[in-house]
């Protein structure tokens, strides 16, 4: 099967320039082997940070009651868990 795509001809080219953001012109005045990232990648940054953040609060909280006898385990759950995770990879 052979699939035409269009020619470069037929593609109009725009400039960078034209694209320029805000970020782009940010870039432009960076030292070289400097990186600039965007103000949504550094809110992402973050976001992905305070996740990390929130998940080792709740594993030390985890570990604390594991070590204190508090933490009790629920082997019924877990053992339907661990059969429904087994059963999904059979399919």
């Amino acid at each position: 099967m052979r699939v035409d795509g269009p020619r470069i001809e037929q593609v109009a080219m725009e400039k960078p320039e034209a694209k320029a953001k805000p970020e782009a012109a940010a870039a432009t005045s960076a030292k070289e082997g400097d990186v600039v990232v965007s103000s949504q990648a550094s809110r992402i940054a973050q976001a992905a940070g305070d996740d990390q953040n929130a998940r080792a609060a709740h594993l030390d909280a985890i570990r604390t009651k594991l070590e204190s006898g508090q933490y009790k385990v629920d082997y019924q759950k877990l053992a339907e868990r661990m059969v429904d995770e087994n059963v999904g990879l059979e399919k």
